[in-house]
Protein backbone atom coordinates (compact mmCIF):
# COMPACT_ATOMS: atom_id res chain seq x y z
CA UNK A 1 0.00 0.00 0.00
CA UNK A 2 1.63 3.44 -0.83
CA UNK A 3 1.84 6.23 1.79
CA UNK A 4 -0.31 8.73 2.31
CA UNK A 5 1.33 11.73 1.47
CA UNK A 6 0.88 15.27 1.91
CA UNK A 7 1.89 18.50 0.47
CA UNK A 8 0.66 22.14 1.44
CA UNK A 9 0.93 26.02 0.02
CA UNK A 10 0.50 29.18 1.04
CA UNK A 11 -2.05 31.25 -1.08
CA UNK A 12 -1.15 34.34 0.74
CA UNK A 13 2.97 34.44 0.11
CA UNK A 14 2.67 31.88 -3.01
CA UNK A 15 5.00 29.60 -1.15
CA UNK A 16 5.03 25.56 -0.32
CA UNK A 17 5.06 25.43 3.51
CA UNK A 18 5.48 21.49 3.31
CA UNK A 19 5.79 18.38 0.74
CA UNK A 20 5.79 14.81 0.63
CA UNK A 21 5.01 14.62 4.21
CA UNK A 22 2.64 12.33 5.99
CA UNK A 23 -0.10 12.29 8.36
CA UNK A 24 1.47 10.19 11.01
CA UNK A 25 4.93 9.86 12.55
CA UNK A 26 6.90 12.11 14.97
CA UNK A 27 6.41 14.88 12.50
CA UNK A 28 3.56 15.58 10.38
CA UNK A 29 2.47 17.43 7.72
CA UNK A 30 0.25 19.01 10.00
CA UNK A 31 2.77 19.72 12.67
CA UNK A 32 4.77 21.88 10.06
CA UNK A 33 1.51 23.56 9.08
CA UNK A 34 0.51 24.90 12.15
CA UNK A 35 3.74 25.74 13.20
CA UNK A 36 4.26 27.89 10.28
CA UNK A 37 0.84 29.06 10.61
CA UNK A 38 2.15 30.72 14.27
CA UNK A 39 4.77 32.02 12.99
CA UNK A 40 2.75 33.64 9.52
CA UNK A 41 0.09 34.65 10.87
CA UNK A 42 0.20 37.77 7.90
CA UNK A 43 -2.57 39.91 9.72
CA UNK A 44 -4.86 37.19 10.35
CA UNK A 45 -5.94 36.40 14.15
CA UNK A 46 -5.61 33.26 14.90
CA UNK A 47 -4.12 30.06 13.29
CA UNK A 48 -7.40 28.87 12.37
CA UNK A 49 -8.37 31.50 10.36
CA UNK A 50 -4.72 31.47 8.23
CA UNK A 51 -5.25 28.05 7.36
CA UNK A 52 -8.19 29.16 4.93
CA UNK A 53 -5.41 30.17 2.97
CA UNK A 54 -3.51 27.01 2.88
CA UNK A 55 -4.20 24.59 0.00
CA UNK A 56 -3.24 20.81 0.94
CA UNK A 57 -3.03 18.39 -1.62
CA UNK A 58 -2.66 14.63 -1.81
CA UNK A 59 -0.08 12.43 -3.35
CA UNK A 60 -2.31 9.95 -6.08
CA UNK A 61 -0.23 6.92 -4.93
CA UNK A 62 1.51 6.62 -8.71
CA UNK A 63 4.45 8.31 -11.00
CA UNK A 64 5.15 10.30 -13.83
CA UNK A 65 7.10 8.70 -17.10
CA UNK A 66 9.88 11.13 -16.18
CA UNK A 67 13.76 9.85 -16.71
CA UNK A 68 16.60 10.66 -14.94
CA UNK A 69 18.43 12.60 -17.84
CA UNK A 70 15.23 14.16 -18.12
CA UNK A 71 15.02 15.55 -14.78
CA UNK A 72 17.55 19.10 -13.65
CA UNK A 73 21.17 19.34 -12.19
CA UNK A 74 19.08 20.71 -9.36
CA UNK A 75 16.30 17.89 -9.57
CA UNK A 76 19.13 15.01 -9.36
CA UNK A 77 21.02 16.90 -6.41
CA UNK A 78 18.48 16.67 -4.90
CA UNK A 79 17.26 13.37 -4.99
CA UNK A 80 21.12 12.17 -4.40
CA UNK A 81 21.58 14.40 -1.38
CA UNK A 82 18.16 12.92 0.11
CA UNK A 83 20.30 9.56 0.02
CA UNK A 84 19.00 7.73 -2.90
CA UNK A 85 20.99 6.33 -5.90
CA UNK A 86 20.14 7.35 -9.65
CA UNK A 87 19.32 4.03 -10.11
CA UNK A 88 16.23 4.13 -7.58
CA UNK A 89 14.51 6.63 -9.46
CA UNK A 90 10.86 5.77 -11.04
CA UNK A 91 9.29 9.36 -11.87
CA UNK A 92 8.01 11.95 -10.18
CA UNK A 93 5.16 11.87 -7.69
CA UNK A 94 2.04 12.96 -9.06
CA UNK A 95 -0.37 15.01 -6.96
CA UNK A 96 -3.86 16.76 -6.97
CA UNK A 97 -3.37 19.63 -9.06
CA UNK A 98 -0.18 18.61 -10.58
CA UNK A 99 -0.35 19.48 -14.42
CA UNK A 100 0.11 16.86 -16.83
CA UNK A 101 1.34 16.73 -20.79
CA UNK A 102 1.01 13.54 -22.21
CA UNK A 103 2.60 13.23 -25.50
CA UNK A 104 1.42 10.83 -28.11
CA UNK A 105 3.06 9.51 -32.14
CA UNK A 106 0.07 10.64 -34.41
CA UNK A 107 -0.77 10.95 -37.94
CA UNK A 108 -2.97 12.36 -40.06
CA UNK A 109 -4.85 12.25 -43.29
CA UNK A 110 -5.70 14.50 -46.08
CA UNK A 111 -8.80 13.51 -48.50
CA UNK A 112 -8.99 15.05 -52.05
CA UNK A 113 -11.88 15.03 -54.12
CA UNK A 114 -12.44 16.06 -57.80
CA UNK A 115 -13.53 15.04 -61.18
CA UNK A 116 -10.34 15.01 -62.70
CA UNK A 117 -8.91 12.85 -59.97
CA UNK A 118 -9.52 8.75 -60.89
CA UNK A 119 -12.83 7.17 -58.97
CA UNK A 120 -13.35 10.80 -57.94
CA UNK A 121 -10.39 11.17 -54.76
CA UNK A 122 -7.02 9.91 -53.06
CA UNK A 123 -5.75 10.05 -49.72
CA UNK A 124 -2.68 10.96 -48.55
CA UNK A 125 -0.80 11.15 -45.18
CA UNK A 126 0.97 14.46 -43.49
CA UNK A 127 3.41 15.33 -41.75
CA UNK A 128 3.95 12.58 -38.67
CA UNK A 129 3.01 15.11 -35.30
CA UNK A 130 3.44 14.23 -31.92
CA UNK A 131 -0.19 15.01 -29.75
CA UNK A 132 0.30 16.83 -26.59
CA UNK A 133 -2.42 16.93 -24.40
CA UNK A 134 -2.49 19.12 -21.41
CA UNK A 135 -4.54 18.39 -18.03
CA UNK A 136 -4.46 18.83 -14.23
CA UNK A 137 -5.13 16.27 -12.12
CA UNK A 138 -8.18 16.58 -10.13
CA UNK A 139 -10.13 14.41 -7.21
CA UNK A 140 -13.91 13.50 -8.53
CA UNK A 141 -16.45 10.68 -8.06
CA UNK A 142 -13.87 9.00 -5.16
CA UNK A 143 -10.93 8.77 -7.57
CA UNK A 144 -8.01 11.10 -8.63
CA UNK A 145 -8.85 11.63 -12.40
CA UNK A 146 -7.49 13.84 -15.16
CA UNK A 147 -9.77 17.30 -16.01
CA UNK A 148 -10.09 16.61 -19.80
CA UNK A 149 -13.06 15.96 -20.93
CA UNK A 150 -11.67 13.12 -22.78
CA UNK A 151 -10.01 11.52 -20.20
CA UNK A 152 -12.53 12.64 -17.15
CA UNK A 153 -14.08 9.26 -17.34
CA UNK A 154 -10.96 7.17 -16.14
CA UNK A 155 -8.63 7.27 -13.26
CA UNK A 156 -5.28 8.52 -13.73
CA UNK A 157 -4.14 5.19 -12.83
CA UNK A 158 -6.13 3.89 -15.50
CA UNK A 159 -4.98 6.77 -17.73
CA UNK A 160 -1.28 5.98 -16.54
CA UNK A 161 -1.03 2.30 -17.39
CA UNK A 162 -2.60 2.51 -21.22
CA UNK A 163 0.20 5.47 -21.61
CA UNK A 164 2.90 3.22 -19.62
CA UNK A 165 2.16 0.71 -22.08
CA UNK A 166 2.52 2.45 -25.26
CA UNK A 167 5.41 3.87 -23.75
CA UNK A 168 7.28 0.76 -23.00
CA UNK A 169 6.00 -0.56 -26.52
CA UNK A 170 7.84 1.84 -28.57
CA UNK A 171 11.50 0.87 -29.73
CA UNK A 172 13.95 2.32 -32.02
CA UNK A 173 13.21 -0.75 -33.89
CA UNK A 174 9.40 -0.45 -34.63
CA UNK A 175 9.13 3.62 -33.61
CA UNK A 176 7.71 4.22 -37.40
CA UNK A 177 5.21 2.62 -37.24
CA UNK A 178 3.42 4.51 -34.38
CA UNK A 179 3.83 7.48 -37.00
CA UNK A 180 2.32 5.34 -39.74
CA UNK A 181 5.84 5.35 -41.65
CA UNK A 182 6.81 3.32 -44.31
CA UNK A 183 10.41 1.89 -42.88
CA UNK A 184 11.75 3.35 -46.47
CA UNK A 185 10.34 6.79 -45.47
CA UNK A 186 10.96 6.90 -41.99
CA UNK A 187 14.42 9.11 -41.79
CA UNK A 188 13.15 11.71 -43.63
CA UNK A 189 10.18 11.55 -41.14
CA UNK A 190 12.75 11.21 -38.54
CA UNK A 191 14.39 14.36 -39.78
CA UNK A 192 11.27 16.39 -39.82
CA UNK A 193 10.62 15.36 -36.42
CA UNK A 194 13.45 16.33 -34.58
CA UNK A 195 13.63 19.64 -36.75
CA UNK A 196 9.75 20.44 -35.80
CA UNK A 197 10.16 19.45 -31.94
CA UNK A 198 14.33 20.43 -31.49
CA UNK A 199 14.80 17.11 -30.71
CA UNK A 200 18.46 15.99 -30.86
CA UNK A 201 18.11 12.52 -31.29
CA UNK A 202 16.14 9.36 -32.68
CA UNK A 203 17.14 8.50 -28.62
CA UNK A 204 15.36 11.99 -27.48
CA UNK A 205 12.42 11.15 -29.48
CA UNK A 206 11.83 7.48 -27.82
CA UNK A 207 12.02 9.45 -24.07
CA UNK A 208 9.50 11.66 -24.81
CA UNK A 209 6.32 9.80 -24.93
CA UNK A 210 4.91 9.69 -21.61
CA UNK A 211 2.69 11.55 -18.94
CA UNK A 212 4.73 13.79 -17.46
CA UNK A 213 4.23 16.24 -14.32
CA UNK A 214 5.10 19.57 -16.24
CA UNK A 215 3.86 21.75 -12.57
CA UNK A 216 1.30 22.31 -10.66
CA UNK A 217 -2.02 24.60 -10.59
CA UNK A 218 0.17 26.76 -7.05
CA UNK A 219 3.59 27.40 -9.11
CA UNK A 220 2.41 27.94 -12.61
CA UNK A 221 -1.83 27.45 -13.26
CA UNK A 222 -0.66 29.45 -16.56
CA UNK A 223 0.49 26.33 -18.21
CA UNK A 224 -3.30 25.00 -18.17
CA UNK A 225 -3.48 27.66 -20.84
CA UNK A 226 -1.13 27.06 -23.30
Amino acid sequence: MNELLFRAWDTLTKKWIAKDFTILGEVTCFDIIGQYLRDNLCGKETTLARLEDVIIQQWTGAYDNTTWEELSEQERDRWTIDGNMPSEWHGKRMYKGDIIKMFVPSRSYQTHYGDNIPQGQYTEPLEPEILEYVNKIIFSNTSFRLSDKNFITRTVSNCLDDVEELFNSITKENIHEFFNSRLEDWNDDLEYLLEKYKLKNEAELLSLFGMKVVGNDCDNPELLNQ
